[in-house]
């Protein structure tokens, strides 16, 4: 069968036309009919009201559900937070699908489990079946190479310890890696046995950042940092960044089409 998979840094609740972004987003979904999309930087405002378990009522994968279900469109998600950002959001981790959630769970990655503390790291994973498959996503938001108080090696490891405990089981490890190709960190991530679905080509660089935004202040020229990786060999239809050309965050979007 194929797959349709698409990773965001959302920049949620920090971009002008929010609102009008994140439709932007739903109606991308419903037009590519996605499988499953893993979004990071899904901030929730700290005062707002909670609808339901952790949910609050502008989280934004809420919202871009709400707006699937008024075109017809059923995905459930599940999402959880890591730490404060910008002092009053609750900055997270979400993964959405329209086929069936079978369970979900979060661990911390980071050194720090202080939600107070803007390093702090989670990764999120989601079990969904589809047909009668079973398969693994994560959505997770690395740190830096360079950060000697919340290193990206150690991260990484935490994070491969995670996949590796259903290592028979096809897994999807989407999200904000925080590290560019060609760089020693990307080299880190593949030495854990991930594949990169990304086909680069000269024309197709994949870049998801462009110059300067948070965290890569000092960055002048495009950067790939944002990843779709599996644990197994997977056949790749295609491959692409999205969202460059009418943006609606300050990272692009990878969208891949697998056959499992």
């Amino acid at each position: 069968m194929e797959l349709k998979l698409l990773t965001l840094n959302l920049h949620a609740w920090q971009e002008q036309e929010q609102e009008k972004k994140f439709e932007q987003i739903a109606n991308f979904i419903l037009e590519n009919n996605i499988d499953i999309i893993a979004f990071q930087e899904v901030n929730q405002h700290k005062d707002k009201i909670i609808l339901f378990e952790n949910i609050r009522e502008d989280n934004p994968s809420l919202i871009i559900k709400k707006y699937l279900e008024n075109n017809g469109k059923n995905y459930e998600f599940v999402w959880d937070w890591s730490h404060y950002g910008f002092n009053v959001y609750e900055e997270g981790l979400s993964i959405m699908t329209k086929h069936r959630l079978i369970k979900t769970e979060n661990r911390f990655i980071s050194n720090s489990h202080d939600l107070n503390f803007w390093k702090t790291r989670k990764a999120l994973k989601a079990t969904i079946k589809i047909q009668d498959k079973e398969i693994n996503v994560y959505s997770c938001h690395m740190g830096w190479l360079w950060d000697e108080v919340e290193p990206f090696k150690y991260q990484m490891s935490k994070l491969s310890d995670f996949v590796k405990e259903e290592k028979d089981t096809l897994s999807f490890i989407m999200g904000d890696f925080n590290n560019p190709d060609e760089s020693e960190g990307y080299e880190i991530v593949k030495g854990y046995g991930l594949f990169d679905l990304f086909q680069k080509t000269k024309e197709n660089l994949g870049f998801t950042i462009k110059g300067s935004i948070a965290g890569w202040e000092t960055n002048e020229e495009g950067l790939r940092i944002d990843y779709i990786y599996s644990n197994q060999k997977t056949k790749i239809l295609e491959s692409k960044v999205v969202f460059e050309e009418k943006q609606v965050s300050d990272h692009f979007g990878v969208y891949i089409k697998v056959k499992i």
